[in-house]
């Protein structure tokens, strides 16, 4: 239940969080951006790059098989065939890192939020391509001109000010790429 001095409270913190001047210059972020950033994007590297790694080694354990006509099972492994057998167990290995990673690339509907008023922040989710949670949010951020930035292989989008609480992350210099300007 609301009570009737919540928006003047939330008025007065967004007051408070826009006459602040922003601590960092864009490549420099809140440590909690940092973190969650690299999280995000390590999570992302190991997932796909497992997925590259097991393709290329099933596409060269393919060709014996199918080319040449060899159970290549244990016949690496036996025979002294060192290239084959790395391969195997690269393959072996990799397919099995690739599924556990795919739950944590969920794992920013956790973390992902405002350290001040606990909004949720837009991020792409790994299933299908580019699918967009919390779009809401980021048409707010668009809709108030709010800059952001999309870093490279990092699924997540971090607003330079929080739409919510207005709370000042970074600024943004005017001479970077950033997506929302």
């Amino acid at each position: 239940m609301r009570k009737p001095t919540d928006d003047i409270a939330n008025w007065r913190l967004q007051q408070e969080n826009t006459l602040k001047p922003f601590p960092y210059v864009f490549p420099q972020m809140p440590p909690r951006f940092r973190r969650c950033c690299a999280f995000a994007k390590a999570v992302f590297l190991i997932q796909w790059g497992c997925f590259a790694a097991f393709c290329v080694c099933s596409m060269v354990l393919f060709i014996p098989v199918v080319i040449w006509g060899r159970n290549l099972g244990m016949s690496a492994m036996i025979e002294n065939k060192p290239f084959l057998a790395f391969f195997i167990v690269a393959a072996a290995i990799s397919l099995p890192i690739f599924f556990a990673a795919v739950p944590l690339g969920f794992t920013p509907k956790l973390f992902w939020r405002c350290p001040c008023c606990g909004h949720p922040f837009p991020y792409y989710v790994p299933t299908r391509g580019d699918n967009l949670k919390e779009k809401e949010c980021l048409r707010s951020i668009e809709g108030r001109h709010i800059k952001y930035a999309k870093l490279k292989f990092c699924p997540l989008i971090i607003p330079s000010v929080c739409p919510e609480c207005r709370c000042k992350f970074f600024d943004m210099a005017d001479g970077l790429p950033a997506q929302g300007k």
